[in-house]
């Protein structure tokens, strides 16, 4: 188990409360896994067992709201009785962006280097990544007109454009979609009622400063460890380096 993944998501799930969960697709398997947070022993579990967490073995797919397993003696919590105050937008880097982009920067070095197409396995193998999920995330990669493919022995992937022509927000588009959205909706089309009226403006603030980092970070900066100033001044804030 890494304690790191599984403590995160203990840490998550504890923060949302009784009536939440996550599912996570088990890798092999066809099926949804719905798991639930146990405040007894601070434990993730589904069916009653404990889960031996390992992000190798489970992909996150979303958290939700939803009745809890009940214990013994329980009588199971109806959705309509759930606190909506802790249903909440927040930023998520989901398990696909991050592999995404890793194996984007792994492809940018190979373009620097002028090392040739990388291999699907060997980008799965150097960054720690499912070879499942790194086949269908090349693919969109490639879709989305980022990534070119070649079969054969000598074949593989390689970036199609410069590294420097593509941004972290390009490669998030390819796999993810829009940026930012609310309740899947682009910022723009939502519409609050009373006191909340201004509630749109700051949904696009939040866009624009996301834009505002991933647009301007390149491949070429990440693979050649030369991040944009105003990006490095941002992480010299110790606040920044703590959670909320």
């Amino acid at each position: 188990m890494i304690n790191g993944a599984y403590n995160s998501l203990v840490t998550v799930l504890a923060f949302l409360g009784n009536g939440f969960g996550a599912s996570v697709v088990e890798l092999g398997q066809s099926r949804i896994r719905r798991l639930y947070f146990e405040p007894g022993d601070h434990s993730i579990r589904w069916d009653g067992s404990v889960v031996d967490w390992d992000p190798h073995r489970f992909l996150l797919v979303c958290l939700r709201a939803e009745p809890q397993q009940p214990q013994a003696g329980q009588r199971p919590e109806s959705a309509e009785g759930l606190d909506r105050s802790k249903g909440r937008l927040a930023l998520q880097v989901t398990a696909k962006t991050d592999y995404a982009i890793r194996a984007a920067s792994e492809l940018a070095r190979a373009a620097a280097q002028g090392t040739g197409p990388l291999k699907g396995d060997w980008i799965s193998e150097s960054q720690g990544i499912p070879k499942k999920f790194m086949e269908n995330i090349l693919n969109d990669l490639k879709r989305a007109g980022i990534v070119r493919t070649q079969r054969g022995a000598s074949g593989g992937y390689w970036l199609a454009p410069p590294p420097g022509e593509v941004s972290l927000a390009d490669v998030i588009r390819a796999v993810e979609g829009p940026l930012a959205n609310v309740r899947g909706e682009y910022p723009e089309d939502v519409e609050y009622p009373g006191a909340a009226e201004n509630l749109r403006e700051v949904w696009i603030a939040l866009r624009a400063n996301m834009r505002a980092v991933l647009e301007s970070v390149t491949l070429a900066d990440l693979a050649d460890g030369d991040l944009p100033a105003h990006i490095s001044r941002l992480t010299t804030d110790p606040e920044a380096w703590v959670h909320h």
